[in-house]
């Protein structure tokens, strides 16, 4: 136990001269400080703006009064002109834009929807999903009259003697007990609301930035521990207390700092789930790192894989999208991904927070057996 607080105290006084420590632990909380600060009340605070450009000679005022019943304290449309749509969007004043088919009237009462609207957004763009679910609603409001018209007449129900009789009743607005009413709610029977939505997609970005950060941490950490197992010093040292137990108070030292800005970090991120989840991932990282630098084959390789590393994390895990979505080998790959149970668990499960601490306490335990002789002869 002594030797393992010496050679901690000594790794955690080297840590002051690393530059790589200083950049890791100063850019989780800047980055996420500035991304909260520059995005955060944009989705959080006031409605979202969403421009809408309605040619003259599309003749959809209709359409307009639908957008206007739909704009409130989640969703406010507003109408503008093209160029100010697409400098409003590219500066990210307003979230998205809609623009209206110049023949918009005319393509709508024939039935014929696509490309009817067009979407303007730029990579800044976070609540485009609920504008589109709104901007289709009130489509499907707008021609419902003409969708039940046209059933009517090849249905045999109604022709077109008879049909004139039943406009009043196809431009009839139902009383609200008679309306489906559709109502949001999480797994756990939460409610949920349009704001919370995202908010919450809002809140996954950040954190699934966060546990990036933190794995290209690892990755560089495995190298350093790998590269100074090989040293004269611990080559002499790893028969004595074997090259695992000098590895893990170096490891420590190294976690300990970055522990610190991940904690400060998650405080930005008010959420019940985000601090356990957080020290859960910490806990598993260290136990990869370790193994991964018992293994020169495995941590040289890190180097070069680290600027893929983001890329393949976007891509196997539900950061942005459900990669299931993509592919059902990728949807596979993202169930059993440890990103994945970092962020169910910052979403408050625990059994993920629960099963990433004894995956990273096994990994651990796993580096400090002791290598066999035939090993070592061989290295």
């Amino acid at each position: 136990m002594n030797f393992l607080l010496v050679s901690f105290w000594a790794a955690l006084k080297e840590q002051r001269r690393s530059l790589r420590t200083w950049i890791f632990a100063l850019l989780l909380p800047l980055l996420t400080g500035l991304l909260v600060w520059q995005l955060q009340p944009a989705n959080a605070g006031g409605a979202v703006t969403v421009g809408v450009y309605i040619p003259e000679s599309a003749h959809a005022e209709g359409y307009w009064q639908f957008l206007e019943k739909r704009s409130g304290t989640t969703v406010s449309f507003v109408q503008a002109d093209q160029d100010t749509i697409n400098g409003m969007v590219a500066a990210g004043v307003w979230d998205c834009g809609l623009i209206l088919a110049d023949d918009f009237a005319d393509r709508a009462m024939a039935l014929n929807t696509k490309g009817i609207l067009k979407l303007v957004l730029s990579d800044g763009s976070a609540a485009y999903p609920l504008v589109q679910e709104t901007a289709s609603a009130c489509l499907l409001e707008y021609i419902g009259p003409t969708i039940a018209q046209q059933y009517l007449l090849d249905s045999g129900i109604a022709t077109e003697e008879t049909l004139p009789d039943m406009q009043d009743r196809l431009h009839e607005t139902l009383p609200e007990n008679e309306k489906t009413a559709v109502e949001l709610e999480t797994i756990d029977g939460k409610p949920l609301d349009s704001s919370s939505l995202t908010s919450h997609t809002f809140q996954r970005l950040l954190r699934g930035i966060i546990a990036v950060l933190l794995l290209l941490w690892a990755l560089f950490l495995s190298e350093d521990l790998g590269r100074w197992g090989r040293t004269a010093a611990a080559r002499r040292l790893a028969p004595l207390r074997g090259a695992g137990w000098l590895l893990l108070p170096r490891a420590l030292a190294a976690t300990l700092p970055i522990a610190v800005a991940t904690l400060i970090t998650a405080l930005l991120l008010p959420a019940d789930g985000t601090i356990p989840a957080a020290l859960a991932w910490l806990v598993f990282l260290v136990g990869l790192s370790l193994i991964c630098a018992r293994w020169t084959g495995v941590h040289a390789v890190f180097p070069v894989l680290a600027p893929a590393m983001p890329v393949l994390a976007l891509i196997t895990s539900p950061i942005l999208l459900d990669p299931g979505s993509l592919s059902p080998l990728l949807g596979t790959v993202s169930t059993y991904n440890p990103l994945t149970l970092y962020l169910q668990a910052a979403d408050g499960a625990l059994f993920p927070a629960v099963l990433l601490i004894l995956l990273g306490v096994g990994l651990t335990a796993l580096s400090l057996i002791p290598q066999s002789a035939k090993a070592r002869h061989r290295k």
